[in-house]
Formats: structure tokens, sequence, C-alpha cells
């Protein structure tokens, strides 16, 4: 990419990174290091065509978020724990639809918030108040 002077690296990642989650430590850690992978990233790669973005999809009721959640009881209670997190998450109505999740990610894969290199985004995020428009 750098010698092409253009691309884009999109990590997905989760605010399981960047907050505090004892007893899923292994997927929280690995979240972080995503993070700061992609914040570090960013500015080596100044200047080269080459954006980072850090992008958390959101809770999406798909995959492993639902496998976790039609999996019930499992009698372990790490894993107990996050169903019941995920649960609750979801009766909250703090889940993101598939299709904003989706929306958002096409509009970063374009490039439309290539300005904001070494940024965490979500589906939330207000991309033009963002970049200033």
């Amino acid at each position: 990419m750098v010698e092409r002077g253009h691309g884009r690296v999109i990590n997905v990642v989760s605010s399981a990174g960047k907050h505090r989650w004892p007893n899923v430590s292994g997927y929280s850690v690995s979240k972080a290091a995503a993070i700061k992978l992609g914040e570090n990233l960013a500015p080596e790669l100044a200047g080269t065509g080459v954006s980072v973005l850090n992008y958390h999809p959101g809770l999406v009721d798909l995959g492993l978020t639902r496998r976790q959640l039609e999996a019930g009881k499992t009698g372990d209670r790490h894993v107990d724990g996050v169903g019941a997190w995920m649960a609750d998450q979801r009766d909250g109505g703090r889940f993101t639809t598939p299709e904003d999740s989706s929306e958002m990610l096409v509009r970063l894969v374009t490039g439309e918030a290539d300005a904001l290199s070494g940024s965490y985004l979500t589906p939330e995020d207000d991309l033009s108040r963002l970049l200033g428009g």
C-alpha cells in the first residue's frame, strides 16, 4: 500500500478493548492491542496515502453473538456471565442493526473517513460532524 501510495487498514475492534472486562481478558486485551496498533500505525503512515482506522461494528445479532445468546446456560460462570451481559445489552436496546453496522463499514472501506486515520469509530458516530462538515 505504501509503495502504491494509497490504501487503508481497518482493524475490527470492540469496546472490550477500551474498557476493563475481567474474565474475558484474552479477548479484551487482544482488542486493546489492535486499537493501540491502529493508533500507532496512523502517524507512522502519515503522508504515505495509507490510513488506519479502528472500527467497532457494535453488538450485532449475528454469528458468534447469536450463538452465545442461543447457547443458554453452560455451567461455566465466565461464559454464562458473557451471555447474560449480551442478553442485557440486547434487551436494553443496545444492539446495532446489521444494516447500520455494514453501512458504516462501507463508508470506511470507500475512504470517506481517511482523514480520521488513527480513530476509533462506531456505527453511532456522525462522520460528517467528525470530518468538520
